[in-house]
């Protein structure tokens, strides 16, 4: 039984023979939006590296997620379960008696399911688990080269070097798939809200966040609006909203700041939307947008995933730190705009680094995100439309 391995110094050939003897491989993604679909790479991978062996048996895969509504239309998978459901999987695989390897890619620092193996490591012989684990952090991961360093490349370069072979085409995004009957509910969205998908451009704007060091600020919104409708005419702009943060008097105010700056076109033609959704249909929604714009997000990857054009409104970070966008797509603010940048050297690579990243909080008056011109925004956007 293996309790951990970190892949830099963990023999790659016991990896392999992992993978290659077992019956089930079980995969734990991380219980946050964004860090689950990076991994997707990793699971869609798995079977293609093992069928590129001459192996009798490819083994049945399993995802082990908290967004079973996103990955359970995965062909890759064979089943699809949820954190919650862990321990009742594991006590019925037992009584199965098949050969299982458990791939924990939660990123946790507490480690809490390689923690509970590691406890019952220490039960009686006959209590012990039956199965193998193995944990991938992914500040473990191998760095790629330029564009191939970001986490969903990563993840297929060390599969590259635990199989031992060059099977993957670089970079590779990841991948969402949408139910069946995603048309079926996408018409139900547009009769719902009176859309105008056949009549307009369908563009995004994400407001779904709280987080004071990533939330767009009110006025930058209303000036993005305004100077996108101006250069760019025939759009209609959806404002997604979290389904947890609808505030009714809000939404009011921010229709009279734009209608002082739009006039009343945009509201008589139904150009504008204040819309939320649960992560199913959001999903469906996004998948139809011509272009989605966002602060970097959980939500943002989902669209890129799906195959979406994005514009992701990044920090005055390195470009070193992208994980999983598009290079030309991520737009920053002017690094002079932050008096707290640093150099660092870390696991990501050289760059420059500011203090909210490790401290959780900004020392402006006024975020980075809300200091990105706009002008450079809607320059990007009447350049991808």
């Amino acid at each position: 039984m293996i309790t951990k391995a970190i892949t830099t110094d963990f023999p790659k050939e016991s990896l392999k023979l992992l993978f290659l003897e077992a019956d089930q491989v079980l995969v734990i993604q991380p219980p946050r939006l964004g860090l689950s679909i990076m991994t997707e790479n990793f699971t869609m991978a798995v079977k293609k590296a093992i069928s590129s062996f001459s192996t009798p048996k490819i083994p049945k895969l399993i995802l082990c997620t908290a967004f079973t509504e996103l990955f359970r239309n995965d062909p890759n998978f064979d089943l699809v379960i949820t954190h919650e459901k862990y321990r009742e999987f594991l006590r019925e695989q037992k009584l199965s008696k098949k050969n299982l390897f458990v791939v924990d890619l939660t990123n946790d620092d507490h480690n809490k399911f390689l923690f509970e193996y590691d406890r019952m490591m220490k039960w009686p012989i006959k209590q012990r688990p039956y199965y193998s684990q193995v944990n991938f952090h992914w500040q473990n991961l191998p760095t790629g080269k330029g564009e191939e360093n970001t986490i969903g490349s990563r993840y297929l370069i060390l599969l590259e070097q635990i199989f031992g072979k060059n099977l993957f085409v670089k970079p590779r995004f990841p991948k969402v798939y949408l139910p069946k009957n995603s048309e079926e509910i996408y018409s139900k969205i547009v009769s719902e809200y009176n859309l105008n998908p056949n009549k307009c451009r369908e563009i995004s704007i994400l407001y779904l966040t709280d987080n004071e060091l990533k939330k767009i600020q009110e006025d930058w919104l209303v000036s993005l609006i305004e100077k996108l409708t101006k250069k760019k005419h025939n759009l209609e702009i959806n404002i997604i909203l979290h389904p947890n943060n609808i505030d009714k008097e809000w939404i009011k105010g921010m229709r009279e700041k734009i209608l002082k700056k739009q006039g009343f076109s945009l509201w008589r033609k139904k150009k504008l939307n204040f819309l939320s959704f649960n992560l199913s249909d959001l999903a469906v929604f996004l998948s139809k947008q011509q272009l989605v714009i966002g602060v970097n997000s959980g939500v943002l990857h989902l669209t890129n995933a799906l195959g979406v054009k994005t514009i992701s409104l990044q920090g005055p970070k390195s470009r070193h730190f992208i994980s999983n966008y598009r290079w030309d797509n991520s737009i920053y603010p002017a690094a002079d705009n932050c008096p707290y940048l640093t150099k660092t050297n870390t696991w990501k690579g050289k760059g420059l680094l500011t203090t909210c990243y490790y401290e959780g909080k900004c020392k402006k008056e006024r975020n980075c995100i809300s200091e990105i011109s706009v002008d450079k925004v809607v320059e990007k956007a009447i350049e991808i439309l």
